[in-house]
């Protein structure tokens, strides 16, 4: 397959789920019950490509399936993800 490299500028949109384990705590030999679990983010974004070497990418995770121990203090909430890439 040959590859052409992109010249100027590109505008993709991105869709992605994305998963997120927390382990159990152990405090002195004793499993912590309000520790740990699984999430799982929807995170639609943008991507710009640069030339053929540069690309930037952000996007927005929102939680879809929220499966935690007990009751965590941190539940979880939205977030951002941006990423800078080069490839030569």
């Amino acid at each position: 397959m040959f590859y052409a490299p992109r010249q100027g500028l590109a505008w993709d949109l991105i869709a992605e789920f994305n998963g997120e384990w927390r382990d159990t705590a152990e405090i002195s030999g004793v499993e912590d019950p309000d520790f740990g679990g699984h999430v799982l983010y929807f995170s639609p974004g943008v991507r710009l490509t640069l030339g053929s070497n540069w690309s930037f990418a952000v996007s927005g995770g929102i939680p879809v399936v929220v499966d935690l121990n007990g009751q965590n203090l941190a539940d979880p909430n939205y977030r951002v993800t941006a990423s800078l890439a080069f490839s030569y």
